[in-house]
C-alpha cells in the first residue's frame, strides 16, 4: 500500500549523528514488492555510500576524524535499535524508512532465552539470522496479498564496526563488546565464524514507523498528539472513508482515532496476516501501527491455526496499550475502565473479523 504524500514526523525523541563504516548489500535480499523498481532505491545511498554504511557510535568516537555520515531520527524513547531517515533526505517515498540494526553506541553481546532455548543476540544490532527472517517474511506478505507489510529495501552485511577504541574489523570489535545475560542463562559465546551471527543492517519501509508503545509508555502528550496527528494523516491516504470526518488537530478527534479507530486497524492487520496463514509470534504494543501496518516482520511466521485464545490475547495486548495511552491523556473519564477497555477489544475484534474476512479496509 502505497503512501502519496510526504508527511513529516513528530518531533523526534533524539537526532543522532552517525560514522561510515565498511559494509556491502547482499545481493540475497534483493528489494520487495513495488520497491523493485521504485526510484526510492536511491535513498538508500544517502545512508550506504561507495561500500560503506552509516552506523550510530560511541559519542567521543564522533568527534574523531572519520567519515559522517546523515542524521538519523530516533523518534521515540521505545525505538531502541531502530532508527528513521528524515523526511528532508527522502522528499518521495514508499512509507517511512528506517535503518534496523546500527544503533551500535553501546552495543552489547547478550544471551537470553527464546521458547526455553538460549539465544544470542546483538543488543543495538542486528545479525544476519533475523534479516533472513524478516526478509523472507516481508516476501511472503507481499507474495499473499499484504501490502502493508514491512518491505526489505536492502541488507548490508557490516565488516567493519565502531568500538570505543575507533573503527575496527568486525572480527576485531566483536570481543570487545561487553556481554551480558538473563538471569539463569549460560552466555554463548559469540563466533565472529558464525553466518547467522553477522552483524547487518535491514533497510526497511512501512506505511508509518510510529506504534502503539510510543504513546502507551510515554508519559508526556506534547509528544503522544503529534504522533496521533500524524497517523490520523497517513491513515486518512490508507483508508480514507474509515478515518473520513476526524480532524488531526482536534486533540478529541485525536483521542476517539486512539480509542476506536487505531484497535479496529490493528485487528484488520492481524485479520489480514491470519487469512494468509501467518501470525506475529510477538504480539505487543512494539508491533502494533497507529495506522494500517505490520512492523518487525523478522517475528511473523507461518502458522496453520489461530486459536480464540491467542486473538483474545492479542487484543489484550491492544487494549492494555490503548488504555494505557488514554490514561496518559486524561481520556478514561466517564465509562469505568472496564467498560472502556471492553469497548476497545471489541473494536479489535470487529477489525480481526474483517481482515480475516479479506475486506477492503475502506469496508471497516
Amino acid at each position: 500500500m502505497r503512501v502519496l504524500d510526504t508527511i513529516d514526523y513528530a518531533p523526534a525523541y533524539s537526532v543522532l549523528g552517525t560514522v561510515m563504516v565498511e559494509a556491502e548489500l547482499d545481493p540475497e535480499f534483493p528489494p520487495i514488492g513495488p520497491a523493485i523498481t521504485s526510484p526510492e532505491l536511491n535513498l538508500i545511498e544517502i545512508i550506504r555510500n561507495d561500500g560503506e554504511m552509516a552506523v550510530t557510535c560511541p559519542d567521543g568516537m564522533y568527534y574523531h576524524p572519520y567519515d559522517k555520515g546523515p542524521t538519523l531520527l530516533q523518534i521515540s524513547a521505545n525505538h531502541k535499535r531502530s532508527l528513521d531517515v528524515p523526511k528532508d533526505l527522502v522528499p518521495h517515498t514508499l512509507g517511512d524508512i528506517s535503518v534496523k540494526g546500527g544503533v551500535l553506541e553501546d552495543p552489547k553481546l547478550w544471551t537470553r532465552r527464546e521458547d526455553g532455548v538460549p539465544y544470542s543476540d546483538l543488543r543495538g544490532g542486528m545479525v544476519y539470522r533475523d534479516a533472513v527472517y524478516a526478509y523472507e517474511s516481508s516476501d511472503t506478505m507481499f507474495k499473499r496479498g499484504i501490502r502493508f507489510g514491512e518491505q526489505i529495501l536492502g541488507v548490508a552485511r557490516l565488516r567493519a564496526m565502531p568500538t570505543p577504541n575507533g573503527i575496527k574489523s568486525v572480527a576485531v570489535a566483536l570481543p570487545t563488546y561487553g556481554r551480558t545475560t538473563e538471569t539463569g542463562v549460560a552466555p554463548i559465546r559469540y563466533d565472529t565464524m558464525s553466518p547467522a551471527l553477522q552483524p547487518v543492517v535491514a533497510i526497511r519501509s512501512m506505511p508509518n514507523s510510529y506504534r502503539l508503545w510510543d504513546v502507551a509508555y510515554d508519559t508526556d502528550s506534547r509528544q503522544i498528539y503529534p504522533i496521533l496527528g500524524r497517523s490520523l494523516l497517513i491513515s486518512a491516504q490508507q483508508a480514507p472513508e474509515f478515518v473520513g470526518g476526524l480532524n488531526s488537530e482536534d486533540k478529541s478527534d485525536l483521542r476517539t482515532y486512539l480509542a476506536e479507530h487505531v484497535p479496529t486497524l490493528v485487528g484488520y492487520a492481524y485479520g489480514r496476516l491470519t487469512a494468509a496463514g501467518l501470525k506475529q509470534k510477538y504480539a505487543h504494543g512494539g508491533n502494533m501501527s497507529l495506522s494500517l501496518g505490520l512492523p518487525d516482520a523478522d517475528a511473523i511466521s507461518e502458522t496453520h491455526r489461530i486459536t480464540k485464545g491467542y486473538r483474545d490475547s492479542i487484543a489484550d495486548f491492544c487494549a492494555e496499550s490503548v488504555m494505557d495511552s488514554r490514561a496518559i491523556l486524561g481520556g478514561n473519564r466517564g465509562r469505568d475502565r472496564e467498560q472502556q477497555t471492553e469497548a476497545v477489544k471489541d473494536s479489535f475484534l470487529y477489525g480481526y473479523r474483517m481482515g480475516q474476512k479479506e475486506k477492503h479496509v475502506n469496508e471497516l
